[in-house]
């Protein structure tokens, strides 16, 4: 039988065992806790919150505005836009609407029946087209404001050039400013609703760069705008004029009624209005994108057809007219013609 003092030691030996056995149990829980994250410590929680900071803000460093802009600007243009002086905005033109009064008595002395505006073949003396020799002396009657010849001056060797933008082609009015400003030239750039709201930094340039714009009317329809009621026409005009002038701070004067129909009642409304209605004497079939044009003979018909005071329509559709373009400005200046601004 044990003594006293030995059972005591026992007891004493086995207890110290089962407190050892309990404190690595619990140090394995807590060791296996931790790994598991989910109780994470305070350095562990720092470190995942840097690391959760540093991947949100990296798509904000990646980001290159520049190297966007730059790309935009490289595939519209492969030019460089050539140094030009700064565009003043010359006086405002007031345009008004009339009243119905005044439409009645327009329509009871002008005749509202739609005509075509046809060049015809034959030549004066001076080779100019018959045809717009009588349009010209006709339209005087009508109004002062409305003219088929470049109504700057009465000096010999004038033409002026004017270009029709409803739409735009691989950046073609780009590549006609261009040549524009490399030949200190300026012409008149007629746009329509869908222009002036599509394009506007086109439009800004055209403005800044000292080039006139003029009215096409807001639709400028395919079937012709003078078809339509004068009412109609008179706000499709002013629709268009009065968001040029908000947008753009500019008051257009010059109107040419697109597909060359128009009647006496629509001349007349127009110049009554303000505006100076304009025609040509000069002009080439470039007005697809998709036909195939010879630059050489467009250019040698121009040429042919050349006098003074003519007024040269253009548009900007056909990669010919971009050809032809460089080489009739050299033409004209070896010609001593000059090339001058419709207004």
């Amino acid at each position: 039988m044990l003594s006293r003092p030995k059972r005591w030691l026992i007891s004493l030996g086995f207890f110290l065992l089962f407190a050892g056995l309990c404190a690595f149990i619990g140090i394995s829980v807590n060791h296996m806790t931790n790994k598991n994250g989910t109780e994470p410590s305070s350095e562990s929680s720092s470190s995942a919150g840097s690391e959760t900071q540093e991947t949100t803000s990296e798509p904000e460093t990646t980001t290159l505005p520049a190297t966007s802009e730059q790309s935009t600007e490289e595939s519209s243009s492969d030019e460089t836009e050539p140094t030009t002086t700064a565009y003043t905005p010359a006086k405002k033109t007031e345009i008004k609407k009339l009243t119905d009064k005044d439409l009645e008595e327009i329509k009871a002395q002008y005749s509202i029946e739609p005509e075509p505006y046809i060049l015809g073949e034959e030549m004066d003396a001076s080779n100019r087209p018959v045809n717009c020799v009588n349009y010209n002396d006709r339209f005087s009657g009508i109004s002062d404001k409305i003219s088929v010849f470049n109504t700057q001056s009465s000096l010999s060797h004038e033409v002026s050039l004017f270009f029709v933008l409803t739409e735009e082609y691989d950046n073609n009015t780009i590549y006609i400013l261009n040549r524009l400003a490399e030949k200190n030239v300026h012409a008149t750039f007629f746009i329509n609703m869908h222009y002036a709201v599509t394009y506007p930094e086109i439009v800004d340039r055209i403005l800044r760069e000292g080039h006139e714009v003029g009215s096409l009317g807001a639709s400028s329809p395919d079937d012709g705008l003078a078809i339509y009621a004068l009412e109609d026409q008179m706000n499709d005009m002013t629709a268009l004029q009065e968001y040029v002038e908000e947008d753009f701070d500019y008051s257009m004067e010059a109107f040419y009624f697109r597909c060359d129909l128009f009647s006496e009642a629509s001349l007349k409304m127009a110049s009554d209005m303000g505006y100076k209605v304009r025609f040509y004497s000069i002009d080439y079939d470039d007005v697809s994108h998709t036909q195939a044009i010879d630059a050489n003979e467009m250019l040698d018909h121009i040429k042919n057809r050349l006098h003074d005071g003519a007024s040269i329509i253009l548009h900007n559709a056909n990669s010919a007219t971009l050809i032809m373009l460089p080489n009739l400005i050299n033409y004209l200046e070896d010609t001593h013609y000059s090339i001058v601004p419709l207004h």
